[in-house]
């Protein structure tokens, strides 16, 4: 469970929020949306490889303008629950980016210069939180599902206990007859 796994996910999960910006007819958010999608791909595809140490900087310039791209995004929409969740989806990945990034075993793997030993306990740590990693991602996974089940059920509660509707309390049974 790397960077290099879930940032495709990443992508693939603010293309289908975009759709949320382009059923509210807000052309921002969702030019927003769609170019932060395409800043995380572009991102993706510059992750370092340990051989040519300019995809380290070129990466973490892109992930900062994701990063933009997210608050952005979020400062000029409706600040909703919704608007916070696919915020996170740009701002989470590319703070992620960033982090890891920036750590110094990276920095140093990316230019070359990092010993075997370091390699050797880099390796072990990745080795002994992948469990974890991995748990992770599967509760992310699961909460996202329970949400699209409960969703449905809220929205249909939410309108029956609108005013007008019979859970509402505004009809009367005398208006009835």
């Amino acid at each position: 469970v790397t960077l290099r796994l879930w940032l495709p996910v990443a992508v693939a999960v603010n293309l289908v929020l975009s759709s949320i910006e382009w059923i509210r007819e807000d052309w921002l958010a969702l030019q927003l949306s769609l170019l932060g999608a395409f800043a995380l791909g572009v991102l993706w595809l510059v992750l370092p490889d340990g051989e040519q140490v300019w995809k380290r900087d070129v990466a973490m310039g892109k992930a900062g303008a994701v990063l933009l791209i997210g608050v952005i995004h979020y400062a000029s929409g409706m600040q909703m629950l919704i608007d916070v969740w696919s915020t996170l989806w740009l701002i989470g990945p590319a703070g992620l980016a960033l982090w890891w990034l920036s750590s110094p075993v990276i920095s140093a793997w990316s230019k070359g210069t990092l010993s075997t030993e370091g390699a050797e306990i880099g390796l072990a740590r990745n080795k002994a939180m992948a469990p974890r990693l991995g748990a992770i991602g599967s509760h992310i996974l699961l909460l996202h599902a329970v949400m699209l089940v409960l969703l449905p059920v809220l929205w249909i509660l939410d309108v029956a206990m609108s005013p007008g509707n019979i859970l509402g309390g505004d009809i009367g049974v005398s208006d009835w007859t």
